[in-house]
């Protein structure tokens, strides 16, 4: 897909605020494979001292295709958390790590 030029826009990006609410989201995103996936977003969250939202973001805009995710929040801190995501790096290692737990 990389190399198809096409840019992908991902709609509620940060899952409905499930990596801000402490993994509590509608029932169509509960499941013990999310529930890892965000146990993972937290730990890598500590690690690189960034909210659990940035890495989800950061998870997106780290994609070797183009990713604009689209966020969108009543509270204006909430967009600068979101913005802070962009100076979060994964390696491609972190990205694999976070999709499916493997390293």
């Amino acid at each position: 897909y990389t190399g198809a030029g096409i840019t992908v826009a991902p709609y509620s990006a940060t899952a409905n605020g499930y990596f801000s609410r402490q993994g509590e989201a509608p029932s169509h995103f509960v499941s013990a494979e999310n529930y890892a996936r965000y146990e993972r977003v937290k730990l890598l969250a500590e690690q690189k001292q960034a909210t659990a939202n940035q890495i989800a973001l950061a998870w997106l805009i780290n994609q070797p295709l183009s990713v604009v995710p689209l966020i969108s929040s009543s509270k204006p801190s909430r967009i600068e958390e979101a913005v802070g995501a962009l100076n979060v790096r994964l390696s491609p290692g972190e990205i694999a790590w976070l999709r499916d737990g493997a390293e």
